[in-house]
């Protein structure tokens, strides 16, 4: 009867693996289903230039974390070309999650076939939305590290805080997110914080102080090989300049308190518009966790305060792009579980698979990007700027000017010769200034724009324009131009 049981329980695990990963390899635009990638770009490339001997944000202008890049090593090394390793890559991280999710979802005595459930409704609700417009996004890379940081969570019973090990835990993973994305950090500052007290509350002081070393124990075993890369390499100064000042003061708006308080209701409004499934159940979720009972006061209160703040933090820049919402996934699950709630004593087996399919189904309606699904790859644009550059010079260099990275370094596997190599979300006159420098100095062969007008008038004097083509980029119609160095 056990082994049955348990049988029956692997089944409930492998489908939600399958039907969480067939979502976004229908959703994402990493995948082998869509001729191109359009956004994020930059990550591969700069993982090309990092393994090229170039040190990041010495010698190229990237301002992600280190491990973002790292990750895109092994990627180029299955297909340096495509983004077929960073498909593959990611679909190991969305399965790693799902198995996470699951062992959480059981911690708070949810039954096999409604834990199927939930992690298939919450799959096309997370992927099928905008906020995975690209599929290339920190946000998807960290997912394993928020769910398990949630997983030690709502396993808290009592006033107690957290053990030892699992704060130990905590902060390997923080570390990893410190070093991928620094804004997303916020949950578990509250969660170290809200431990300490609870602790302290508890007359528990050697374990309040015991639990917040092993915490710190855990950063360290990330942050030192990170750090001892940069001071090796003597960039410890690029590393201040680009990855922690410049994120801080230079990316996204400078916005008054007023107009950052009118951010956050704006913010609601516009993923009310372009995130709805996303946005509604990420409040049901909230809401169905502060009237849990199997949810302790302790955990209530670390997943609340620690989701106010992140939300706070990551939109304090005044920058409202749609895939900041991804952050906030893990409350869809708990959304979902709500829903499902109301015909929970009708779902048996076949139910479950038939939600399953029909979460698969409705992927297929709403990707989110349907333009290059199932597309031509020599139809692209980059594709064709590819073969002329290769045929035109043996080793091309190339400029991505004043936009963000559009895969042509990808496609034509040119690694960068030029710092800022493409435009990031920096508001950086250095990055300008440097980009304006080689087409002066005439550094590269050939520039890629995504306008024929406006540009210097040191580009119409050093280059001409010898391809033009438009193409849809996230759902918009651009003009993307070649211009070859004059001899």
């Amino acid at each position: 009867m056990i082994k049955c049981l348990k049988e029956k329980r692997s089944y409930y695990i492998i489908l939600a693996i399958v039907v969480t990963n067939a979502i976004f390899t229908i959703c994402s635009t990493t995948s082998p289903l869509y001729s191109f990638c359009d956004e994020s770009h930059c990550f591969f490339t700069v993982g090309k230039a990092m393994l090229s001997g170039q040190i990041l944000y010495k010698d190229i202008l990237e301002h992600k974390g280190l491990l973002q890049y790292l990750i895109q090593i092994p990627a180029y090394f299955i297909s340096n070309t495509t983004f077929l390793g960073v498909y593959l890559i990611q679909i190991l991280i969305i399965t790693l999650n799902t198995v996470l999710t699951y062992k959480m979802l059981q911690r708070l005595n949810i039954s096999d076939k409604i834990n199927c459930a939930i992690i298939s409704l919450s799959g096309v609700i997370m992927f099928a939305s905008k906020a995975l417009a690209s599929g290339q996004i920190s946000e998807v890379y960290l997912m394993p590290c928020f769910t398990y940081a949630l997983y030690t969570v709502v396993k808290l019973k009592g006033n107690e805080g957290l053990q030892t090990r699992d704060m130990f835990i905590n902060g390997i993973l923080l570390g990893i997110v410190v070093w991928t994305k620094y804004s997303l950090i916020a949950f578990w500052g509250v969660l170290a914080i809200c431990n300490f007290v609870f602790h302290i509350q508890n007359k528990k002081i050697k374990k309040a102080f015991g639990t917040s070393a092993a915490f710190a124990l855990g950063i360290l075993v990330v942050t030192i090989p990170c750090v001892l890369y940069f001071w090796g390499n003597k960039a410890i100064t690029s590393l201040f300049e680009v990855y922690i000042s410049n994120n801080a003061i230079d990316y996204g708006n400078k916005i008054s308190f007023v107009t950052t308080i009118l951010n956050y209701v704006k913010v609601i409004a516009i993923n009310g518009y372009y995130n709805l499934a996303f946005g509604v159940f990420c409040t049901l979720g909230m809401v169905f966790v502060m009237r849990r009972n199997d949810i302790c006061r302790n955990a209530k209160i670390i997943i609340v305060s620690g989701t106010a703040l992140s939300f706070l933090v990551v939109y304090i820049h005044g920058s409202l792009l749609p895939y900041y919402l991804f952050a906030f996934f893990y409350l869809i699950y708990f959304g979902a579980e709500l829903v499902l709630k109301i015909i929970e004593n009708k779902i048996k087996w076949k139910s479950v698979v038939a939600i399953g399919l029909a979460c698969v189904l409705l992927s297929v309606l709403f990707k989110p990007q349907p333009d290059k699904f199932l597309g031509n790859r020599a139809e692209l644009v980059q594709y064709k700027f590819a073969e002329h550059m290769h045929k035109e010079c043996e080793n091309p260099t190339l400029l991505n000017y004043d936009f963000l990275d559009g895969g042509f370094y990808t496609e034509a596997d040119i690694v960068p010769n030029v710092w800022a190599f493409c435009r990031t979300n920096l508001n950086s006159q250095k990055m300008l200034d440097n980009q304006l420098d080689a087409i002066k100095q005439k550094k590269i062969d050939f520039v890629v724009t995504n306008s024929s007008k406006n540009n210097p008038v040191e580009l119409y004097e050093n280059y001409v324009l010898v391809m033009k083509e438009e193409q849809i980029r996230v759902n918009k119609k651009v003009e993307y131009c070649l211009w070859q160095v004059k001899n």
